[in-house]
């Protein structure tokens, strides 16, 4: 709430000046929270009234211009009834700025992944799930390049209502999560404590793309080409990097939620006697055999389901929430997605643009911590120069340290650089009898 503080000071200081009968109470300018500067008592009749709701209409205005996050525009129109009723007037506008001010472009990913919340859900006899998903796919890539302004006018009140609920809900809540683990994963990480805001973007984006690569193809029948033409392929190398951290964090969520309730839910289990019937498997256990695939089933239920199975603390609760929500699903992750269509391509002798400026060796230097170019971390494994090498071309280690998601600061200060070049160089002689570094390769291709 700096911006908040700054206007405060500066229109208290400029009414004090103007006043030529009786000042204004005095407003502390070391506001420390929202509740210690939004009312102020009254000593003459003992009303406890508001400095900042007397203002005028244009300066409540100005204050609600200054507010850039959902957090603070949250706890200020709870505090104020004058503030909640002029917010109210303009909820849409005022929701919609300060998701904007807090994801910046990444808010065209949580517009899509709320428009496709229901997109498997559609009651209509005739509704086919794969027109629709393509449609809206390529919707979505259409509205990747559209702005701010042109975006907001095509939503509804409800959807901007309902983008920042999920957020709130469901991406911040696990944000910290996240975080916590990678520098759980690899402490080096850990300094600074607080996210820069090009790191808090690159993590909220690699969620949100998730939540819609889950949306889309969780329960509709693609084959892994499609999902690469589709969707992933969109996107540069380190973003795809991006969403294959996010679903390893997923990921491990949900196995260590299964690892502990494995017991508990064997079809052995005394608790499912009374639903025992045959040979199959009772309802709400499942089969140690098959974990991997309930847990892929679970990871593709999305960030929803996984905030909620995060949030439940104790163990007999989480033995009946996982048995409510299992489901066991043969889809394909992310990460075998790409796995399968790389090595498909290089069966075909299939060349894209992306692989060509590789193969050139063209120059890709770091240019700063910004979001719509590599990260670092990517630049400096590939030795600054483009690389359409992704997934199983990268340790895995370095998705478990969410490797693409930080700034230059962090990285170097902490020496976790050095860490990132010695376990590539460890994992490439641990996978091959001979160090073969794809960096070193020199393919050569017909142009």
């Amino acid at each position: 709430m700096k911006k908040i503080k700054r206007f405060l000071a500066k229109v208290h200081s400029s009414r004090r000046r103007s006043s030529q009968h009786h000042a204004p109470p005095a407003l502390s300018l070391a506001l420390s929270s929202t509740s210690s500067w939004i009312t102020e008592a009254d000593s003459a009749d003992g009303v406890c009234t508001s400095i900042l709701e007397q203002l005028p209409f244009e300066m409540r205005h100005q204050i609600l211009l200054a507010v850039d996050t959902i957090d603070d525009l949250n706890a200020l129109v709870h505090a104020s009834p004058t503030y909640h009723q002029q917010y109210r007037l303009g909820r849409a506008f005022w929701l919609w700025r300060s998701l904007w001010l807090d994801m910046g472009p990444v808010l065209i990913d949580a517009y899509t992944a709320n428009l496709g919340m229901t997109l498997n859900s559609r009651p209509e006899r005739n509704y086919n799930q794969r027109t629709a998903s393509r449609s809206f796919i390529t919707s979505y890539h259409l509205r990747r390049s559209t702005t701010a302004e042109a975006l907001f006018a095509s939503a509804s009140t409800e959807e901007i209502i309902n983008i920042a609920a999920f957020y709130s809900s469901t991406i911040r809540p696990l944000l910290p999560q996240y975080v916590a683990w990678t520098r759980n994963n690899l402490g080096a990480l850990s300094m600074p404590d607080q996210l820069s805001k090009t790191e808090r973007t690159r993590i909220v984006r690699g969620m949100y793309r998730f939540q819609i690569f889950c949306n889309v193809f969780s329960n509709t029948k693609y084959g892994q080409s499609e999902k690469m033409e589709l969707f992933l392929g969109a996107y540069d190398p380190w973003e795809i990097e991006e969403l294959i951290c996010i679903e390893r964090f997923a990921s491990f969520k949900f196995q260590s939620a299964l690892d502990e309730v494995e017991k508990d839910l064997h079809p052995d289990d005394s608790r499912f006697d009374i639903d025992r019937w045959g040979p199959f498997t009772p309802d709400g256990s499942f089969n140690p055999y098959d974990k991997e695939l309930y847990q892929n089933g679970m990871v593709a239920l999305g960030l929803a389901h996984l905030c909620a199975t995060l949030k439940v603390q104790d163990h007999s609760e989480l033995v009946d929430f996982i048995s409510e929500s299992l489901v066991l699903r043969e889809t394909d992750s992310i990460y075998e997605t790409i796995e399968h269509c790389g090595r498909e391509r290089d069966r075909a002798g299939r060349v894209s643009d992306r692989d060509r400026a590789q193969y050139r060796r063209d120059k890709m230097p770091f240019v700063g911590d910004r979001i719509d170019s590599p990260p670092l971390a990517w630049v400096t494994i590939w030795r600054e120069e483009y690389s359409n090498l992704i997934c199983r071309a990268i340790p895995k280690l370095l998705h478990d340290w969410g490797y693409v998601m930080w700034d230059a600061d962090r990285l170097v200060d902490s020496g976790a650089l050095a860490v990132f070049e010695k376990e590539w160089n460890e994992w490439y002689l641990d996978q091959f009898d001979e160090f073969e570094d794809p960096r070193a390769s020199d393919p050569i291709i017909s142009q």
